[in-house]
Protein backbone atom coordinates (compact mmCIF):
# COMPACT_ATOMS: atom_id res chain seq x y z
CA UNK A 1 0.00 0.00 0.00
CA UNK A 2 2.70 2.39 1.21
CA UNK A 3 4.52 1.73 -1.97
CA UNK A 4 1.67 2.33 -4.55
CA UNK A 5 0.69 5.84 -2.47
CA UNK A 6 3.96 7.45 -2.79
CA UNK A 7 4.35 6.39 -6.44
CA UNK A 8 7.55 4.34 -6.37
CA UNK A 9 8.66 1.65 -8.65
CA UNK A 10 10.66 -0.64 -7.70
CA UNK A 11 13.50 -2.76 -10.32
CA UNK A 12 15.61 -5.42 -9.88
CA UNK A 13 17.74 -7.05 -11.83
CA UNK A 14 19.90 -6.02 -14.70
CA UNK A 15 20.49 -3.36 -17.13
CA UNK A 16 22.46 -3.64 -20.43
CA UNK A 17 25.91 -1.89 -20.97
CA UNK A 18 27.51 -1.51 -24.09
CA UNK A 19 29.70 1.02 -26.21
CA UNK A 20 28.02 -0.23 -29.27
CA UNK A 21 25.37 2.78 -29.51
CA UNK A 22 23.26 4.86 -32.19
CA UNK A 23 25.59 7.91 -31.19
CA UNK A 24 29.06 8.50 -30.45
CA UNK A 25 28.20 10.33 -27.67
CA UNK A 26 26.53 7.55 -25.69
CA UNK A 27 29.90 5.49 -26.99
CA UNK A 28 31.59 7.79 -24.81
CA UNK A 29 29.19 8.34 -21.94
CA UNK A 30 29.08 4.13 -21.53
CA UNK A 31 33.14 3.67 -22.14
CA UNK A 32 33.64 5.93 -19.38
CA UNK A 33 30.72 4.66 -17.04
CA UNK A 34 32.00 1.14 -17.17
CA UNK A 35 35.73 2.05 -16.62
CA UNK A 36 34.56 3.91 -13.18
CA UNK A 37 32.77 0.24 -12.15
CA UNK A 38 35.90 -1.61 -11.17
CA UNK A 39 37.23 1.70 -8.67
CA UNK A 40 33.46 1.93 -7.02
CA UNK A 41 33.48 -2.18 -6.55
CA UNK A 42 36.47 -1.73 -4.90
CA UNK A 43 35.55 1.27 -2.30
CA UNK A 44 31.80 -0.19 -1.29
CA UNK A 45 32.97 -4.37 -1.13
CA UNK A 46 29.36 -4.56 -3.63
CA UNK A 47 29.43 -6.23 -7.33
CA UNK A 48 27.95 -4.10 -10.22
CA UNK A 49 29.17 -5.63 -13.36
CA UNK A 50 29.20 -8.83 -15.39
CA UNK A 51 31.72 -8.54 -18.33
CA UNK A 52 29.10 -11.11 -20.32
CA UNK A 53 29.46 -9.29 -23.75
CA UNK A 54 27.14 -7.61 -25.94
CA UNK A 55 25.42 -8.80 -29.18
CA UNK A 56 23.76 -6.98 -32.11
CA UNK A 57 22.38 -8.76 -34.87
CA UNK A 58 19.54 -8.21 -37.89
CA UNK A 59 18.32 -9.18 -41.37
CA UNK A 60 20.22 -6.86 -43.30
CA UNK A 61 17.28 -7.69 -46.17
CA UNK A 62 14.52 -6.90 -43.84
CA UNK A 63 12.28 -3.78 -43.32
CA UNK A 64 13.57 -0.67 -44.57
CA UNK A 65 13.68 1.36 -41.68
CA UNK A 66 15.01 -1.13 -39.21
CA UNK A 67 17.93 -2.24 -41.63
CA UNK A 68 18.94 1.20 -41.91
CA UNK A 69 19.18 1.34 -38.32
CA UNK A 70 20.89 -1.75 -38.07
CA UNK A 71 23.76 -0.91 -40.85
CA UNK A 72 24.10 2.78 -38.61
CA UNK A 73 24.68 0.67 -35.54
CA UNK A 74 27.53 -1.27 -36.91
CA UNK A 75 29.26 1.34 -39.01
CA UNK A 76 28.93 3.63 -35.61
CA UNK A 77 29.96 0.95 -33.45
CA UNK A 78 32.91 -0.90 -35.94
CA UNK A 79 34.34 2.99 -36.27
CA UNK A 80 34.65 3.38 -32.57
CA UNK A 81 35.75 0.23 -31.55
CA UNK A 82 38.45 0.51 -33.72
CA UNK A 83 39.57 4.03 -33.00
CA UNK A 84 39.46 2.74 -29.08
CA UNK A 85 41.09 -0.56 -29.56
CA UNK A 86 38.25 -2.62 -28.71
CA UNK A 87 38.38 -5.83 -30.44
CA UNK A 88 35.19 -7.15 -32.35
CA UNK A 89 33.84 -10.11 -33.87
CA UNK A 90 31.90 -9.80 -37.57
CA UNK A 91 28.90 -12.34 -37.56
CA UNK A 92 27.80 -12.99 -41.38
CA UNK A 93 25.63 -15.79 -41.18
CA UNK A 94 22.83 -17.43 -39.15
CA UNK A 95 25.20 -20.02 -39.21
CA UNK A 96 28.34 -18.03 -37.77
CA UNK A 97 25.25 -17.01 -35.00
CA UNK A 98 24.37 -20.31 -34.15
CA UNK A 99 28.42 -21.70 -33.72
CA UNK A 100 29.01 -19.13 -31.13
CA UNK A 101 25.61 -19.12 -29.71
CA UNK A 102 23.63 -22.51 -30.57
CA UNK A 103 20.78 -21.48 -28.62
CA UNK A 104 20.10 -18.48 -30.48
CA UNK A 105 18.13 -17.96 -33.85
CA UNK A 106 17.77 -14.71 -36.48
CA UNK A 107 14.42 -14.44 -38.43
CA UNK A 108 16.29 -13.37 -41.34
CA UNK A 109 18.55 -15.57 -43.32
CA UNK A 110 20.54 -12.58 -44.31
CA UNK A 111 21.98 -11.96 -41.22
CA UNK A 112 24.71 -8.96 -39.74
CA UNK A 113 25.76 -8.31 -36.19
CA UNK A 114 29.07 -8.03 -34.02
CA UNK A 115 29.90 -9.39 -30.85
CA UNK A 116 31.75 -7.28 -28.36
CA UNK A 117 33.43 -9.04 -25.28
CA UNK A 118 34.83 -6.31 -23.61
CA UNK A 119 33.83 -3.33 -21.61
CA UNK A 120 30.02 -4.68 -22.42
CA UNK A 121 27.28 -6.85 -21.00
CA UNK A 122 25.16 -5.92 -18.14
CA UNK A 123 25.12 -3.94 -14.14
CA UNK A 124 22.78 -4.77 -11.63
CA UNK A 125 20.48 -1.47 -11.29
CA UNK A 126 20.10 -2.40 -7.70
CA UNK A 127 23.72 -3.02 -6.67
CA UNK A 128 24.43 -0.01 -8.52
CA UNK A 129 22.46 2.50 -6.91
CA UNK A 130 23.76 0.45 -3.83
CA UNK A 131 27.17 1.35 -4.12
CA UNK A 132 26.34 5.08 -5.32
CA UNK A 133 24.84 5.34 -1.80
CA UNK A 134 27.51 3.86 0.26
CA UNK A 135 30.07 6.00 -1.49
CA UNK A 136 28.11 9.29 -1.22
CA UNK A 137 27.70 7.98 3.03
CA UNK A 138 31.26 7.56 2.74
CA UNK A 139 32.13 11.01 1.76
CA UNK A 140 30.14 12.32 4.51
CA UNK A 141 26.06 12.81 2.16
CA UNK A 142 23.04 12.49 4.08
CA UNK A 143 19.98 10.69 2.52
CA UNK A 144 16.61 12.11 3.39
CA UNK A 145 14.11 9.57 2.36
CA UNK A 146 11.28 12.02 1.27
CA UNK A 147 9.32 12.37 -1.95
CA UNK A 148 9.31 15.97 -3.00
CA UNK A 149 6.91 18.04 -4.43
CA UNK A 150 8.14 21.23 -5.24
CA UNK A 151 11.93 23.88 -5.05
CA UNK A 152 11.39 27.27 -4.32
CA UNK A 153 13.83 30.08 -4.45
CA UNK A 154 14.17 32.58 -1.84
CA UNK A 155 16.85 35.14 -2.61
CA UNK A 156 20.00 32.91 -3.25
CA UNK A 157 18.34 29.84 -1.02
CA UNK A 158 16.71 27.42 -3.08
CA UNK A 159 14.32 25.16 -0.37
CA UNK A 160 13.37 21.75 -1.33
CA UNK A 161 9.85 20.82 0.26
CA UNK A 162 8.72 17.34 0.55
CA UNK A 163 5.19 15.20 1.03
CA UNK A 164 5.63 14.48 5.12
CA UNK A 165 5.99 18.74 5.00
CA UNK A 166 9.64 18.80 5.42
CA UNK A 167 11.56 21.62 4.30
CA UNK A 168 15.02 21.43 3.36
CA UNK A 169 17.22 24.55 2.35
CA UNK A 170 20.13 24.58 0.12
CA UNK A 171 22.38 26.43 -2.13
CA UNK A 172 22.64 23.92 -5.04
CA UNK A 173 20.00 21.53 -6.57
CA UNK A 174 20.74 18.56 -8.84
CA UNK A 175 17.07 17.30 -10.67
CA UNK A 176 17.07 13.78 -11.54
CA UNK A 177 13.56 12.87 -11.31
CA UNK A 178 13.19 10.88 -14.68
CA UNK A 179 9.43 10.58 -15.67
CA UNK A 180 7.91 12.20 -12.94
CA UNK A 181 9.55 15.93 -13.54
CA UNK A 182 6.87 17.70 -15.20
CA UNK A 183 4.33 16.45 -12.37
CA UNK A 184 6.20 18.24 -9.81
CA UNK A 185 6.81 22.40 -9.42
CA UNK A 186 10.67 21.88 -9.45
CA UNK A 187 11.53 24.69 -11.60
CA UNK A 188 12.11 27.79 -8.83
CA UNK A 189 9.78 30.96 -10.40
CA UNK A 190 8.96 29.48 -13.73
CA UNK A 191 5.81 27.14 -15.49
CA UNK A 192 8.11 25.62 -18.23
CA UNK A 193 7.30 21.73 -18.87
CA UNK A 194 10.07 19.48 -20.53
CA UNK A 195 9.32 18.88 -23.94
CA UNK A 196 9.45 15.14 -23.36
CA UNK A 197 6.69 12.39 -24.00
CA UNK A 198 6.37 9.54 -21.65
CA UNK A 199 5.70 5.52 -23.32
CA UNK A 200 4.56 3.12 -22.03
CA UNK A 201 7.49 -0.01 -21.48
CA UNK A 202 7.42 -3.64 -20.59
CA UNK A 203 9.65 -5.96 -20.33
CA UNK A 204 9.15 -9.66 -19.76
CA UNK A 205 11.50 -12.44 -17.63
CA UNK A 206 11.44 -15.81 -18.33
CA UNK A 207 12.56 -18.28 -15.71
CA UNK A 208 14.43 -20.88 -16.55
CA UNK A 209 15.58 -24.20 -14.78
CA UNK A 210 18.79 -24.73 -13.60
CA UNK A 211 19.61 -27.62 -16.69
CA UNK A 212 18.75 -24.40 -19.20
CA UNK A 213 20.87 -22.15 -17.02
CA UNK A 214 24.30 -24.03 -17.28
CA UNK A 215 23.46 -24.48 -20.88
CA UNK A 216 23.36 -20.46 -21.71
CA UNK A 217 26.39 -20.38 -20.35
CA UNK A 218 28.51 -17.39 -22.06
CA UNK A 219 24.91 -15.66 -23.27
CA UNK A 220 25.20 -12.44 -23.78
CA UNK A 221 23.29 -9.39 -23.45
CA UNK A 222 21.87 -8.44 -26.54
CA UNK A 223 20.21 -6.28 -29.60
CA UNK A 224 18.29 -8.36 -32.09
CA UNK A 225 16.80 -6.36 -34.68
CA UNK A 226 13.10 -7.44 -35.94
CA UNK A 227 11.08 -7.56 -38.95
CA UNK A 228 8.55 -5.67 -38.12
CA UNK A 229 8.44 -2.10 -38.80
CA UNK A 230 6.73 -1.27 -35.19
CA UNK A 231 9.66 -2.09 -33.45
CA UNK A 232 13.36 -1.70 -34.23
CA UNK A 233 14.83 -4.10 -32.21
CA UNK A 234 14.34 -6.59 -28.83
CA UNK A 235 16.78 -6.42 -26.11
CA UNK A 236 17.68 -8.52 -23.63
CA UNK A 237 20.04 -10.04 -20.68
CA UNK A 238 21.89 -13.45 -19.91
CA UNK A 239 20.02 -15.26 -17.02
CA UNK A 240 20.29 -13.25 -13.98
CA UNK A 241 19.26 -14.41 -10.19
CA UNK A 242 17.12 -12.16 -8.79
CA UNK A 243 17.39 -11.51 -4.63
CA UNK A 244 13.83 -14.44 -4.74
CA UNK A 245 16.45 -16.74 -5.89
CA UNK A 246 14.92 -17.50 -8.89
CA UNK A 247 17.04 -17.21 -12.29
CA UNK A 248 15.52 -15.12 -15.31
CA UNK A 249 16.44 -14.34 -19.12
CA UNK A 250 14.61 -10.94 -19.65
CA UNK A 251 13.44 -9.40 -22.71
CA UNK A 252 11.95 -6.04 -23.44
CA UNK A 253 11.01 -4.05 -26.88
CA UNK A 254 11.92 -0.26 -28.23
CA UNK A 255 9.29 1.95 -29.13
CA UNK A 256 8.81 3.97 -31.94
CA UNK A 257 5.31 6.34 -32.05
CA UNK A 258 3.55 4.00 -34.34
CA UNK A 259 4.17 0.79 -32.22
CA UNK A 260 0.33 -0.91 -31.89
CA UNK A 261 0.97 -1.38 -28.34
CA UNK A 262 2.70 1.58 -26.86
CA UNK A 263 0.33 4.00 -24.82
CA UNK A 264 1.27 7.35 -23.74
CA UNK A 265 1.26 8.99 -20.15
CA UNK A 266 0.17 12.76 -19.71
CA UNK A 267 -1.13 12.73 -15.91
CA UNK A 268 0.64 11.29 -12.87
CA UNK A 269 -2.32 9.13 -11.99
CA UNK A 270 -1.60 7.36 -15.06
CA UNK A 271 2.05 6.91 -14.45
CA UNK A 272 1.62 5.61 -11.06
CA UNK A 273 -1.23 3.03 -12.26
CA UNK A 274 1.36 1.55 -14.99
CA UNK A 275 4.10 1.10 -12.79
CA UNK A 276 1.89 -0.92 -10.63
CA UNK A 277 0.22 -2.81 -13.31
CA UNK A 278 0.73 -6.49 -12.77
CA UNK A 279 -0.67 -8.28 -16.25
CA UNK A 280 -0.85 -7.67 -20.12
CA UNK A 281 -2.14 -10.42 -21.86
CA UNK A 282 -0.98 -8.62 -24.99
CA UNK A 283 1.82 -7.62 -24.36
CA UNK A 284 3.11 -10.71 -23.01
CA UNK A 285 1.91 -12.47 -26.33
CA UNK A 286 3.87 -10.35 -28.06
CA UNK A 287 6.75 -10.43 -26.33
CA UNK A 288 6.60 -14.64 -26.10
CA UNK A 289 6.28 -14.02 -29.81
CA UNK A 290 9.60 -12.36 -30.04
CA UNK A 291 11.18 -14.65 -27.50
CA UNK A 292 10.61 -17.93 -29.43
CA UNK A 293 11.78 -16.65 -33.05
CA UNK A 294 15.45 -15.63 -31.08
CA UNK A 295 15.04 -18.96 -28.58
CA UNK A 296 12.94 -21.57 -30.18
CA UNK A 297 14.21 -24.43 -27.37
CA UNK A 298 14.68 -22.53 -24.56
CA UNK A 299 12.65 -23.89 -21.75
CA UNK A 300 10.63 -21.34 -19.98
CA UNK A 301 9.28 -22.68 -16.30
CA UNK A 302 7.19 -18.91 -15.83
CA UNK A 303 7.03 -16.09 -16.97
CA UNK A 304 6.90 -12.45 -15.46
CA UNK A 305 6.02 -9.14 -16.60
CA UNK A 306 7.66 -5.97 -15.35
CA UNK A 307 6.02 -2.27 -16.25
CA UNK A 308 7.97 1.18 -16.23
CA UNK A 309 7.71 4.65 -18.70
CA UNK A 310 10.37 5.66 -20.91
CA UNK A 311 10.82 9.67 -21.00
CA UNK A 312 11.82 10.49 -24.48
CA UNK A 313 13.35 13.76 -25.34
CA UNK A 314 12.28 15.67 -28.77
CA UNK A 315 16.44 15.78 -29.37
CA UNK A 316 16.74 11.81 -28.87
CA UNK A 317 19.48 13.21 -26.05
CA UNK A 318 19.20 13.66 -22.75
CA UNK A 319 18.63 16.90 -21.09
CA UNK A 320 21.22 18.13 -19.06
CA UNK A 321 22.19 21.67 -17.99
CA UNK A 322 20.81 24.76 -16.21
CA UNK A 323 17.00 25.50 -15.53
CA UNK A 324 17.78 28.57 -13.41
CA UNK A 325 21.03 30.26 -11.71
CA UNK A 326 21.88 27.08 -9.04
CA UNK A 327 19.84 24.31 -10.26
CA UNK A 328 20.73 21.77 -12.74
CA UNK A 329 18.60 19.06 -14.52
CA UNK A 330 19.30 15.56 -15.63
CA UNK A 331 16.20 14.19 -17.69
CA UNK A 332 15.09 11.99 -20.55
CA UNK A 333 16.48 8.25 -20.77
CA UNK A 334 15.10 7.59 -24.00
CA UNK A 335 15.45 4.21 -22.63
CA UNK A 336 19.15 3.73 -22.73
CA UNK A 337 21.05 5.84 -20.12
CA UNK A 338 21.27 3.13 -17.54
CA UNK A 339 24.65 2.18 -18.96
CA UNK A 340 25.78 5.86 -18.76
CA UNK A 341 24.80 6.52 -15.26
CA UNK A 342 27.95 6.98 -13.70
CA UNK A 343 28.79 9.36 -16.13
CA UNK A 344 25.73 11.36 -16.55
CA UNK A 345 26.00 11.96 -12.38
CA UNK A 346 29.76 12.73 -12.87
CA UNK A 347 28.54 15.83 -15.39
CA UNK A 348 25.52 16.57 -12.94
CA UNK A 349 28.13 16.61 -9.98
CA UNK A 350 31.07 19.17 -11.93
CA UNK A 351 28.48 21.76 -13.34
CA UNK A 352 26.50 21.92 -10.70
CA UNK A 353 29.88 22.17 -8.27
CA UNK A 354 31.36 25.16 -10.53
CA UNK A 355 28.33 26.82 -11.43
CA UNK A 356 28.86 26.38 -14.92
CA UNK A 357 28.77 23.64 -18.07
CA UNK A 358 32.46 22.04 -17.12
CA UNK A 359 32.42 18.61 -19.54
CA UNK A 360 34.57 18.37 -22.64
CA UNK A 361 31.28 17.55 -24.41
CA UNK A 362 29.12 20.29 -26.15
CA UNK A 363 25.87 21.66 -24.04
CA UNK A 364 24.83 21.87 -27.04
CA UNK A 365 24.57 17.98 -27.07
CA UNK A 366 22.14 17.70 -24.54
CA UNK A 367 20.09 21.24 -24.94
CA UNK A 368 16.69 20.92 -22.83
CA UNK A 369 14.01 21.72 -25.12
CA UNK A 370 10.56 23.23 -23.48
CA UNK A 371 6.87 22.89 -24.52
CA UNK A 372 5.70 25.72 -26.44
Amino acid sequence: KQWYQRRVAITTGGRITRVSAEYETEQVLALRSTKQYPQLEEETGIKIYEEVGFLSFGDSQGNDGNRVALEEMLRVTDEFCSANSIPTVKLTSKQELRARFPYMNSEGDDLKGRFIKENSGYISIRNLVNACQQASRNRGVIRIEEVVTSVKKHGEIYTVLTEDGLNVPCRKVILTCGSYTNFRDLFPGSEKELDMKLYSHVVMKCELEQEEVKRLVGCPSFVAYTPSRYDFYLYGLPPITYPNGRTYLKVGHTVKPEFPHAQTFTELAEVRDWYCRKEDPTMEAYLMDRFRALFPDVKILSTELDFCVMAMTVTGRQYLGFVDKNVFLAAGGNGKSAKMALELGRICARCSVNGKWDYDLSPDTFRIMYKD
